[in-house]
C-alpha cells in the first residue's frame, strides 16, 4: 500500500496559550487576561490550558472589524 504525503499540514485545532497569543499578535500575559475575563474561551486538557483555533479566528475577526 502506498500512501501519499503532502507538505500541507492541517492547522492545529487546539493551541497553547502562548501560540494563541502569538497568532493574535499580543503578549502571553494579555492572552491570560482575556481568558480570565472569558473574552477568549479555553479548555483544560490534562494539566494544560488550550485555546481552540476557532476562538483565535473569532477574536481576530472581531479586532479586524473594529
Amino acid at each position: 500500500m502506498v500512501t501519499q504525503r503532502t507538505n500541507e499540514r492541517e492547522p492545529a485545532k487546539l493551541l497553547s496559550v502562548s501560540d494563541a497569543a502569538r497568532l493574535l499578535g499580543i503578549g502571553e500575559r494579555s492572552a491570560w487576561r482575556l481568558i480570565a475575563r472569558q473574552e477568549l474561551r479555553s479548555i483544560r486538557l490534562g494539566g494544560r490550558r488550550m485555546v481552540p483555533r476557532t476562538e483565535v479566528d473569532r477574536l481576530a475577526n472581531v479586532v479586524e472589524r473594529s
